[in-house]
């Protein structure tokens, strides 16, 4: 062995965690961006960008050298010549796992004998060049840092490019053409909004919104979670259409022209701003057609979590109590990013979309609006993190109305944020030719019918009955409340319309033809697939796919096993007395049923 390793023993095992902490960044950056192009292959937990590559080395950088100190004083306590080949089988070895588990398609033992191979192949072919390489790892590590520098440069200026390009690329735009800006208001049901008839004042900056437009009073969803419903809404599709309720389907398909594609050939810059990373982001599609989309690293927090190391450590997190989804981006964040945006693409009319997370459960509001609408109360807080449908112990009528004043908080800071938005944009001269939508993927059930649950359980109306507000003075007469119950779903071709651009989206403008016009009643088709095999059994949606019919003042539901519901909706919105069963409405639950079938393609009931 060389005199001068042999000297240095702590100095060689700093520099072999440096080399494979920066090696093993660089390639878990550059697997996941790869993985991050091929449809499918990450999922919603998982997905990446080519920002992997710039913060990945950094991150191991640091663990690796962790993992090196906290083994020196064994070192020192058991004076070997071999400690450098331990560390070199214990980073190897940890390398092998974490590179397996990064698509999240393995499971843990198969990672874990994955990893025991590659450490041992890492070991022998160390050993086997363990003079020679012991001294390189020293003197050539200037050479490997610098290297690392010009790999995450090369990763931040190739993502700026790629937006520079599209952007030049784009055809001049006609003049005069409108802002549009679509915000969605992830898991937001209609009737908590104060201009819906909420006695608490919940939204005072959206109710100004609606004043100064047209609010809907009965839209639908076309689905009670995110995806399929945003796949609609950007494309005017039906979930019977684009199929993204099947499993092996989850992702926008090739083929159906979206939104931000279609502005983006009239000439306008298009940006997506979305906080809901399990099902918005880019692995889902849905950055179809943007120039710019900022969903990932917008926080330190989901900027560690993109690393399969801190996604492992999140799980443990978890087990010992954390409580919020880990680098949640807030509204201020999604201000930040999209005005951040707009000060780039001044010149062009721009299309931007937003997705905000905030009413999104967990309900955790921020000062001042703690407490605003009820005493915080310590036994009610959540012990660990509850997001989606997961099997809960049963709540109390006290406990699910703790529920909506977090909830409710929660909006009064989203509004206070959208407000802040509007002004902004009211500032920079621009919110007065842009085309202002704001609507809702979902809603949300707090103990209605049973507390089966959360969203994406069922079609009843707390789940799929949304806020529509439109506003753009130039086109939208102010003050104007529509009764008619309409679907999200229309919401492309609306935006077309208004715009006055090329209209390729199925559906009809909500405005057409007399712009304050009520538009005729129409057939409003939602859809949910069956949920996961793990969900109570009284939830509609474990018992198979759940399918849904509007045609106003009628609500009509049937589930797979051929269960059929009919509500009210003229005297009941919440979807409370069900009259499937009542004599005299047999003929509208038949012709429903008819309907239904006709429009989705569905075989009769047994």
């Amino acid at each position: 062995m060389d005199r001068r390793n042999q000297s240095t023993p702590v100095t060689r095992l700093l520099a072999i965690a440096v080399w494979m902490g920066l090696s093993y960044g660089i390639f878990e950056g550059t697997e996941s961006f790869i993985l991050s192009e091929i449809p499918n292959a990450l999922g919603w937990d998982n997905g990446n960008t080519i920002q992997a590559m710039m913060v990945m080395p950094g991150l191991y950088l640091v663990a690796y050298l962790l993992l090196c100190v906290l083994l020196l004083p064994l070192t020192l306590v058991i004076r070997r010549p071999w400690w450098d080949v331990v560390l070199v089988f214990l980073l190897a070895s940890f390398s092998g796992y974490l590179a397996a588990k990064t698509t999240g398609s393995l499971v843990q033992w198969t990672c874990a004998v994955l990893g025991l191979g590659v450490g041992t192949a890492a070991v022998r072919l160390y050993r086997a060049h363990q003079e020679r390489w012991s001294v390189a790892v020293v003197r050539r590590l200037p050479v490997m840092v610098a290297a690392t520098l010009l790999v995450i440069g090369g990763a931040f200026l190739a993502a700026r490019f790629a937006e520079s390009r599209e952007l030049a690329a784009l055809p001049p735009p006609d003049a005069n053409r409108p802002n549009v800006l679509l915000i969605v208001l992830d898991t937001q049901r209609a009737d908590f909004l104060s201009s819906y008839g909420n006695r608490r004042v919940t939204t005072p900056h959206l109710d100004s919104l609606a004043a100064g437009g047209v609010l809907f009073e009965r839209a639908f969803a076309s689905s009670s979670w995110t995806l399929p419903s945003h796949i609609s809404l950007f494309t005017g599709l039906l979930g019977f259409q684009h199929r993204t309720e099947e499993r092996a389907r989850r992702v926008l398909q090739p083929g159906p022209v979206t939104l931000a594609e279609q502005l983006s050939r009239e000439g306008y810059a298009t940006g997506g701003f979305v906080a809901n990373l399990y099902w918005t982001g880019r692995q889902t599609g849905l950055a179809r057609g943007f120039a710019h989309y900022e969903d990932y690293y917008g926080t330190l927090g989901d900027a560690l979590h993109r690393a399969t190391l801190i996604r492992d450590f999140g799980t443990i997190q978890q087990m010992l109590g954390a409580i919020d989804v880990q680098g949640r981006k807030r509204a201020s964040h999604i201000n930040r990013e999209v005005l951040g945006w707009l000060e780039r693409v001044k010149g062009r009319p721009f299309f931007a979309f937003l997705n905000y997370f905030d009413v999104h459960a967990p309900y955790l509001p921020p000062e001042p609006f703690k407490g605003r609408f009820g005493v915080i109360r310590p036994e009610f807080r959540a012990k660990r993190l509850e997001i989606g449908n997961q099997p809960k112990r049963p709540q109390t009528a006290e406990r699910w109305a703790y529920k909506v004043d977090r909830y409710q908080e929660m909006m009064l800071y989203l509004d206070d944020h959208l407000g802040k938005l509007f002004a902004e944009l009211k500032r920079r001269g621009v919110l007065d030719n842009t085309i202002v939508i704001v609507t809702a993927d979902h809603g949300e059930h707090f103990g209605e019918h049973g507390g089966i649950g959360e969203h994406g359980a069922s079609l009843y109306t707390q789940e799929t009955w949304v806020p529509l507000i439109i506003r753009y003075p130039e086109r939208v007469p102010a003050g104007i409340r529509m009764s008619a119950a309409v679907s999200v779903a229309d919401i492309p071709a609306t935006i077309t319309s208004l715009a006055g651009v090329r209209d390729t989206f199925p559906g009809r403008s909500l405005l057409q033809p007399a712009e304050a016009a009520e538009p005729a009643a129409t057939p409003i088709v939602s859809e949910m697939a069956k949920t996961e095999n793990d969900d109570p059994k009284e939830w509609p949606g474990s018992q198979g796919w759940v399918k849904s019919l509007v045609v106003y003042p009628w609500h009509y539901i049937r589930l797979e096993k051929g269960r059929e519901d009919l509500f009210n909706l003229a005297t009941d919105l919440h979807d409370a007395t069900n009259l499937a069963a009542v004599p005299e409405h047999a003929a509208v639950l038949k012709d429903l049923r008819t309907r239904l079938q006709g429009i989705v393609g569905l075989k009769p009931p047994q």
